[in-house]
């Protein structure tokens, strides 16, 4: 301990709960998941539509277009505590260092306020700065930048709640009440005038974001308290520094990942070739739905073994989990296969012609299933470096092979590149957790 510090409250500690990779908590932390996300997924498209109805064309584009930038920008705001807050509550929680749980939450949201109220002055200062006579857009710029600051601050309070293991309460106003405000409150002033601006939208959408970060703040509040209790702060901001830049910096290599092909398949081949591809990752993206909601949980989950010391013991539990998530995505991988031409044809004629991209991006998502979540495995038991080296590399590679590939083979190539580049990051990382762990969580 150095010196003059204040010891970390342990007062009457708790006896240890059976969650740190029990069945019972992971069974219920992947039902709450895929419950929020499924709702989500209906009020998600229940305020587009409305929003589709309220909005000329272009002012939905516009609008879907400053979102876009509002939800690329968020996370950056956030400075990595945004996955930084689920890991330090879980070690903390499992840990009993109260103080310390009860300052990471005020700390994490403090900085991601201040960072995304700066982000968002930027924003709305380049908008009127390089209004070129589209003062139209530029306006609309400026209405959005306000909502960066909620989203960041609902991203932060949303890990922290995440990392106490309350799945449905960290998702619940983000997936559901926001959308069901956006898309109910645009519905109801359609009524009134023959369509919305976009700026009026985006004024909507703010509010939106403001009572879902609100009421996400309110939870955060609530479940810090119910799990420490009253008492001291204590605050590590170096410390936590170190823990969430380097996770910034895998979220952003994983956003380059996941985001790359899609600008280079319309740069080099064109919109018709970027519409088949785009319709077959949408399909394929059917497959993740199971892992992403299982990953929820198991984040939590790793970084409270972690911290306990008992990882080593709960890797058959999580194991288990893996290989329930492989077999979900398999079976519905193969039913996506058999019927990927008819899938297809439900968007047009056209988009047939993605079936061999279709095809490749499912054995994609199986090899990754059979893997199990490798990165959130490292970066919850902070090999946040490791981890860094081999997605930049990977993602160098991806980049390579994509430029190399698709000007001869199309759709299919960019989907060939993209199978092999999950074997290339996988591998090392299997073997990086092996060796630093102890652990194999892969299905083989």
């Amino acid at each position: 301990m150095r010196k003059g510090a204040a010891p970390a409250d342990r007062s009457a500690p708790r006896p240890a709960p059976p969650i740190w990779g029990g069945r019972a908590i992971l069974k219920r932390g992947v039902l709450e998941s895929l419950g929020i996300r499924g709702v989500g997924a209906v009020a998600a498209f229940a305020a587009h539509w409305a929003l589709t109805q309220a909005l000329p064309i272009e002012g939905y584009g516009a609008y879907v277009h400053v979102l876009a930038w509002i939800g690329l920008l968020a996370l950056p705001c956030t400075l990595g505590y945004h996955l930084a807050g689920v890991r330090l509550a879980a070690a903390y929680d499992a840990d009993g260092q109260r103080d310390l749980l009860r300052g990471v939450l005020s700390h994490s949201v403090r900085v991601a306020m201040g960072v995304s109220c700066a982000g968002a002055f930027a924003c709305a200062l380049v908008a009127w700065s390089l209004d070129l006579g589209d003062r139209y857009t530029a306006l609309a710029v400026v209405a959005g930048a306000a909502i960066l600051p909620m989203a960041s601050v609902m991203a932060v309070a949303g890990g922290i709640v995440r990392g106490l293991r309350h799945i449905a309460a960290a998702r619940a106003p983000a997936a559901i009440l926001r959308p069901l405000i956006i898309g109910g409150v645009a519905y109801a002033l359609a009524q009134g005038t023959p369509s919305l601006s976009t700026e009026i939208a985006l004024t909507i959408a703010f509010g939106g974001y403001a009572a879902a970060a609100s009421v996400t703040w309110a939870i955060a509040r609530a479940a810090v308290r119910k799990a420490a209790g009253a008492g001291p702060v204590a605050t590590r901001p170096r410390e936590w520094r170190r823990i969430a830049l380097p996770l910034l910096g895998v979220t952003a290599l994983e956003m380059l990942l996941g985001g790359m092909t899609i600008p280079l398949i319309a740069l080099i081949l064109g919109d018709e070739a970027t519409a088949v591809y785009g319709v077959a990752q949408r399909i394929a993206g059917v497959l993740l739905f199971f892992g992403l909601a299982s990953g929820a949980i198991l984040g939590p989950v790793i970084a409270g073994a972690h911290a306990r010391g008992e990882l080593r013991e709960r890797g058959g539990v999580i194991r288990q989990l893996v290989r329930v998530i492989f077999a979900f995505t398999a079976l519905s991988g193969a039913l996506v296969w058999v019927f990927a031409e008819p899938l297809l044809a439900i968007f047009g004629d056209g988009y047939v012609a993605g079936v061999g991209a279709l095809q490749l991006l499912i054995v994609h998502s199986v090899v990754g299933a059979a893997f199990g979540p490798q990165g959130l495995l490292l970066a919850m038991t902070d090999r946040t470096r490791a981890l860094m080296w081999v997605m930049a590399l990977t993602a160098a590679l991806q980049l390579l092979g994509l430029l190399l590939v698709v000007p001869t083979y199309g759709v299919v190539g960019a989907s060939a590149v993209i199978c092999v580049t999950v074997l290339l990051r996988n591998m090392p990382l299997t073997w990086i957790a092996q060796r630093n762990l102890g652990l194999r969580i892969s299905i083989a």
